[in-house]
């Protein structure tokens, strides 16, 4: 079966909303929500880089980042159950680092108990850089 990563169009939003609502994301919050409309809008807008990893016409995993000025941040990846601990995750981050060459640094947050990341991360070189207090305040 034929695999390879490509940029996703708003034609895949459906299947990457799937995926997103049925597989933890590697970074990030576990269990974050996310709409049809949202995953149209990551696709549609030009700061966003939304990538899928196809297996035959199967979307196996996603990663969008955002591509600023000088840096690209990592907003999530997510590698369908089925695939994980097969090497998606290590092929969506070299193709990450080709595309975000040029800005020369991806930055990216990881919960402290994401340890699958962690050491995806580590592996792949990445140095922890300054500790930070997170605040939130829910406005619902």
């Amino acid at each position: 079966m034929k695999e390879y990563i490509e940029k996703a169009s708003v034609k895949d939003s459906k299947e990457i909303l799937k995926l997103l609502s049925s597989s933890n994301n590697l970074i990030g919050y576990k269990g974050e929500k996310f709409t049809l409309n949202e995953i149209k809008s990551y696709i549609q807008e030009k700061i966003n880089k939304v990538s899928i990893y196809k297996i035959g016409k199967k979307i196996g995993g996603v990663l969008i980042a955002n591509f600023w000025k000088d840096y690209c941040y990592l907003h999530l990846i997510v590698v369908d159950k089925e695939y994980r601990h097969t090497g998606i995750g290590n092929k969506m981050m070299n193709y990450l680092e080709k595309s975000a060459k040029k800005e020369g640094y991806i930055g990216l947050m990881i919960k402290e108990d994401n340890k699958e990341m962690i050491n995806l991360i580590k592996k792949r070189k990445y140095v922890q850089g300054d500790k930070f207090v997170y605040f939130h305040k829910n406005l619902n």
